[in-house]
């Protein structure tokens, strides 16, 4: 065997084994996803910081080092305007790619951090009006509570078989009442809530 026949196969070994670990790696955030959006604590409230630092920054961080790694066995030899259209088609996707994932770990940090520092914090009782009853549709239907908070349109996730109780017995106002501690940047952990007349 030459020693271009032996590159070309450590190259493709090289190859084939990053294609394992990027497959094993979102099989496991896959599963992360799910775990976590079953026990995640319920937090409400909104804040810019969040969005900007949370949501826009990391993703568009995220996107960016995937595109320099996945454009980098782009030809050389290819035109400048080929490259740029390359480049933008790869960042969206990647920064899409990115949303999911960095963003999903930055979620998990911030819940962490935040469930830290309201636990610090004594609980208070707020008592609000039911603003909807959503039912939802199809076999992965969500079922929620929702009300506004400083400003802002909220939910409660909650169970079919509520929902479809306070769907039927609509004749008077109900309100959510709502045991909650001060986290950061606005957010609020849930302790306990729920729906009175």
């Amino acid at each position: 065997m030459n020693p271009k026949e032996k590159s070309q196969r450590s190259t493709e070994k090289r190859d084939w084994r990053n294609e394992k670990i990027f497959s094993a790696v979102l099989v496991a955030l896959g599963l992360g996803f799910l775990a976590y959006h079953q026990y995640k604590p319920a937090i409400i409230g909104h804040s810019l910081l969040y969005n900007i630092f949370i949501e826009i920054l990391l993703s568009l961080t995220g996107g960016l080092a995937f595109t320099i790694y996945l454009i980098r066995g782009i030809e050389a030899t290819i035109a400048l305007w080929k490259k740029t259209v390359a480049f933008a088609i790869v960042f969206v996707c990647a920064a899409l790619l990115s949303f999911a994932v960095f963003g999903l770990m930055a979620d998990v940090g911030f819940n962490y951090l935040n469930y830290k520092a309201a636990k610090k914090n004594p609980a208070t009782t707020v008592t609000l009006p039911v603003t909807e009853f959503h039912e939802g549709n199809g076999r992965h239907a969500t079922y929620k509570v929702y009300f506004n908070f400083e400003g802002s349109s909220e939910s409660l996730a909650t169970n079919r078989e509520t929902i479809k109780y306070f769907i039927a017995h609509k004749d008077t106002k109900k309100h959510i009442r709502i045991k909650l501690r001060k986290g950061i940047w606005n957010h609020y952990l849930v302790e306990d809530w729920e729906v009175v007349e």
